[in-house]
């Protein structure tokens, strides 16, 4: 696996890799939800062309700056997407309670909504003048499909694609201190990070990625689905974490690999013993952990239950990725590592 070669001024952007994929596997299932029939590469590239449509029409461009207060799910996913398709996104938590802070610093032109919620995110957003697009899922259709509604008072944007050096994503700081700072990632930052997370955990278009982290946080983001994305594998997106509900994903969505927080990991691995029998059938080629520190008995557990090795990926928003080795303990799937943990474990090996 290598990276896209250069091809202008658009050849490392998010939207110009995307649609090589399109054309190289269309009918690959590219974003997956419970309960949700899957959204392929051809429509997932369709929706982030009608996307960039419906963006320019309302005067957001290439130099403008979208934020998305959404909640975890697929229609969140896309809509991050086809927001960096267009012009610099601005994924927040709509829990996060630095909302407000967030919106008067950085200049927003626009935010994305969930239709019908009126909550402190449309207060904050409506105190400041922003202008408002709301987003409504549609329940029957493909995973991510949605309706966008709403207007603006600009005059409809030149249609013009970002550049590798434009600005994909603004990552807000994670608190308001005299110091905090947003992190500015472009096009070739973001997919050069996750070209290099896919090699790492060699990821191929066979994989199928269990994202439990949203990507409004960088480890969802590069390693939960960029990184599959970039070499055409598919990503489960599904909505808020409860563990209980993880058992049923794992068997209605069968990944080979799923990522996580270790508090999340944690809560997986206390509940596993009631679930046995779903896991022996549900079998993981590896489990990712990240967003901190996993506690070795918690790692030891993990690769007890699933019978799978555990990469403890370490790493800072501001890198939009992991260290490499020797920084990061067990953080890859190379060779030794695989070996090791073989040995250690010669039943659980899981090809």
């Amino acid at each position: 696996m290598s990276a896209p070669s250069s091809n202008g001024q658009h050849a490392l952007s998010l939207f110009y890799i995307l649609s090589e994929q399109a054309a190289r596997v269309p009918e690959q299932v590219a974003i997956a939800a419970p309960g949700r029939s899957p959204m392929t590469y051809r429509h997932l590239l369709q929706r982030l062309i009608r996307m960039q449509e419906a963006l320019h029409s309302l005067g957001i461009g290439r130099n403008d700056r979208v934020a998305l207060a959404l909640p975890p799910g697929p229609e969140l996913t896309v809509a991050l997407l086809g927001v960096a398709s267009t012009a610099a996104c601005i994924p927040i938590n709509p829990a996060d309670e630095h909302l407000d802070t967030h919106l008067s610093h950085m200049h927003v032109k626009a935010v994305i909504l969930p239709f019908g919620e009126k909550n402190r995110a449309h207060a904050d957003v409506h105190r400041h003048g922003i202008s408002v697009l709301e987003l409504t899922p549609v329940p029957d259709s493909e995973a991510g499909f949605f309706a966008l509604t709403g207007h603006t008072r600009f005059a409809p944007a030149a249609q013009e694609l970002p550049h590798d050096d434009d600005v994909a994503l603004i990552l807000p700081p994670a608190d308001t201190g005299p110091y905090a700072r947003p992190l500015y990632v472009t096009h070739a930052n973001l997919s050069l990070a996750a070209w290099q997370a896919a090699a790492r955990l060699k990821l191929d278009i066979s994989d199928r990625c269990l994202s439990l982290v949203p990507p409004f946080q960088s480890h969802g983001l590069v390693a939960g689905l960029l990184a599959s994305l970039i070499v055409g594998a598919h990503v489960v997106c599904p909505p808020d974490f409860q563990v209980d509900t993880f058992f049923q994903w794992l068997e209605a969505c069968r990944p080979s690999w799923y990522t996580a927080e270790p508090s999340m990991h944690e809560a997986i691995a206390d509940d596993a013993p009631q679930y046995d029998e779903r896991i022996r059938r549900c079998p993981l080629r590896f489990i990712r952990s990240a967003s901190g520190a996993l506690p070795p008995r918690v790692t030891r557990a993990l690769e007890r239950i699933f019978r799978a090795p555990v990469i403890d990926a370490q790493g800072t928003t501001e890198m939009v990725g992991q260290l490499g080795e020797p920084y990061g303990h067990n953080n890859t799937l190379s060779a030794p590592r695989r070996e090791a943990w073989a040995a250690a474990s010669p039943a659980a090996v899981n090809e």
